[in-house]
């Protein structure tokens, strides 16, 4: 993977303490993070797609419960509007309402997403390929969201499963045809054994007489 050299990239970690250790309120500490152009409107705006009402927004950012940090410290990223966005376990400590405005958000980002989550039904609404992480360390891209991942991955073991019960079988044939003769007295091993020479033989001749019709002419025959 390239980066471009003027690319902007945001990054949300799952520990924001440090971030809020300060006196500044909600409204007062994104607006450290505004870009060219936005006002206070702007911040008022991306706040509000979070769920901060106005009487939130007037909250010291220091007395702020861990999952409205979390929101807050979202908040920043949209503000910024990066090109590329990596998201650590972005779900955590949220609510239904939360996440929902959340998902709706990112399905309008027009840069590159990268998250890392165990949340399945989040990860459904908001990717579109899946890298994960196999045997010895490598690294397969599976088109799709996670439940397209998940059908893939069980039509791949359904095949190890066929795969694997096929050469049992084969493996199976030899020893069935040995304790078919085990089970017969030696009179009778005898004579199975003489009978599969004399079918092996009868087979032989056969293929050399088709062999022969098949290259004669047709005045050969009366």
């Amino acid at each position: 993977m390239k980066w471009s050299e003027n690319a902007k990239i945001g990054y949300y970690s799952q520990d924001h303490a440090e971030d809020f250790d300060n006196d500044l309120t909600v409204f007062d500490w994104m607006c450290q993070w505004k870009q060219e152009g936005d006002d206070e409107q702007a911040v008022r705006s991306v706040l509000g797609r979070l769920l901060f009402s106005q009487d939130d927004i007037k909250k010291k950012v220091k007395v702020l419960s861990g999952g409205e940090k979390r929101r807050v410290a979202l908040s920043r990223l949209l503000l910024e509007k990066p090109d590329l966005l990596l998201l650590d376990e972005p779900t955590n400590d949220f609510d239904i309402a939360t996440l929902s405005a959340l998902e709706e958000h990112l399905s309008h980002f027009k840069g590159v997403l990268i998250i890392v989550s165990h949340d399945r039904s989040f990860l459904d609404k908001t990717v579109d390929f899946i890298y994960a992480f196999e045997e010895n360390g490598h690294i397969k891209q599976y088109p799709g969201n996670y439940s397209s991942y998940l059908e893939k991955i069980e039509q791949k073991k359904e095949q190890e499963r066929n795969t694997k019960s096929q050469a049992t079988v084969k493996e199976e044939l030899p020893k069935r045809e040995k304790s078919k003769k085990s089970g017969l007295s030696f009179k009778e091993q005898k004579e199975y054994e003489e009978a599969e020479k004399s079918i092996e033989r009868l087979e032989k001749e056969k293929a050399t007489i088709l062999q022969t019709l098949e290259t004669m002419d047709g005045a050969d025959y009366k």
